[in-house]
């Protein structure tokens, strides 16, 4: 068994996946698996999951229909055999050390989960707020309930959402039946509530592992339309 299972769905990113893919190639842990999956991509990112494949041993590439983001991470999920899972967009990338650090922290307590730092290409408000609100009212390192931690932050008025932040313990996420909910868009605002309340053991790492490309305005994350948020995920969207 790897130690962590990469999972990146990919749906038309050439622009962004060569970037996203070398910040994968480039970590300092060696026991992972890269778990790629094309998600019916019309341009060339379905070559390029291929031969970074070529390249790299431990990458594994699925193609399938298109089912939106949701689906697609379900997918990576059935096919990823690593004791923990961290899940990265196509468009974004991801610390050299990230793998191994969040994996370190995890593995001193057997957390379900460790949350890192984020950081954003365009500063945020809403972002910087957050990190605040962890700041001031929890401690670092210190192993919390997913209830604590969830009302902690929902109690001073800041729960970032995103699963990219964190590494996921893979028999937590079975033993759970957590998966995203198909059908929805910023699957994460639902996952990730639902994910914390169902955990024993969580940690937070003063670490900055996970660095999100806001500048793409095609993206998930800077699509805000309430009509769209309530519409299905198939509609190709990532």
């Amino acid at each position: 068994m790897k130690k962590v299972s990469v999972i990146i769905p990919v749906y038309n990113v050439k622009d962004y996946l060569p970037d996203c893919l070398e910040s994968v190639k480039n970590q300092t842990m060696a026991d992972i698996e890269v778990i790629l999956v094309d998600d019916g991509s019309t341009d060339e990112s379905g070559k390029i999951c291929d031969s970074f494949a070529k390249e790299n041993e431990n990458a594994k590439v699925f193609h399938k229909e298109n089912g939106g983001l949701s689906d697609a991470r379900n997918f990576g999920l059935a096919k990823a055999g690593g004791e923990y899972i961290f899940f990265l967009d196509s468009d974004d990338e991801i610390d050299s050390d990230a793998c191994r650090r969040l994996y370190d922290e995890a593995k001193k307590s057997d957390a379900d989960m460790v949350i890192g730092e984020a950081e954003l290409k365009v500063p945020s408000a809403s972002m910087e707020r957050f990190e605040n609100v962890v700041r001031e009212n929890f401690d670092y390192g210190r192993v919390y309930s997913g209830k604590e931690y969830l009302m902690g932050c929902l109690s001073h008025g800041a729960l970032r959402v995103e699963v990219g932040r964190s590494l996921h313990k893979s028999e937590f996420l079975s033993k759970n039946g957590l998966e995203f909910k198909f059908g929805v868009l910023h699957e994460d605002e639902d996952f990730t509530p639902r994910e914390l309340y169902a955990a024993e053991k969580i940690k937070l790492a003063e670490y900055k592992c996970y660095r999100y490309n806001n500048k793409r305005s095609g993206s998930i994350m800077n699509s805000c339309d309430k009509a769209k948020k309530r519409a299905c995920d198939r509609v190709k969207i990532y």
